[in-house]
């Protein structure tokens, strides 16, 4: 009887493996990868503080971005920080959540960012902190908070 529970267990053990693996290769949370036109705006204010253009990867859980042309027209800047190599960190919560702090790294100015993705994650809706350093000779801007959407381009 033994030997027969043994070679059960040796035949059924290449299958458990293999069920296992392919759990583990899911993707969890909104897939964010591809190219993004962001517009934030100032609470209180009508037209957007900022756009810029962001390209991310995503990795499980974990989101990488780079800045990227904007294509989305006016590309709004008011001094408080400079466009051309933005950068990007953050994460999904497994779901539709996506948190990200986007950082101008000339100044050392960052955006925190808290939304969630549409269901076909064509767009993201959410909030930001801004937290801002001085820009060269200029002191820095007054942080601020808003809106920010995101548009797949």
């Amino acid at each position: 009887m033994k030997q027969v529970f043994s070679v059960f267990v040796l035949v059924l053990l290449p299958f458990a493996l293999v069920s296992c693996g392919s759990q583990a290769s899911s993707v969890p949370g909104a897939d964010v990868t591809g190219k993004w036109n962001a517009v934030l705006t100032d609470n209180g204010q009508t037209s957007p503080s900022y756009t810029l253009g962001m390209a991310f990867t995503k990795n499980t859980t974990t989101i990488n971005g780079t800045e990227i042309t904007y294509t989305g027209g006016t590309q709004f800047n008011t001094g408080c920080v400079n466009y051309g190599n933005w950068t990007a960190t953050g994460n999904t919560n497994g779901g539709s959540v996506i948190t990200l702090v986007v950082t101008d790294p000339s100044t050392s100015s960052s955006f925190t960012i808290s939304g969630s993705a549409d269901s076909t994650v064509t767009q993201i809706n959410g909030t930001y902190t801004a937290h801002f350093q001085p820009n060269g000779t200029q002191p820095a801007c007054a942080d601020s908070n808003g809106s920010v959407v995101f548009t797949r381009q």
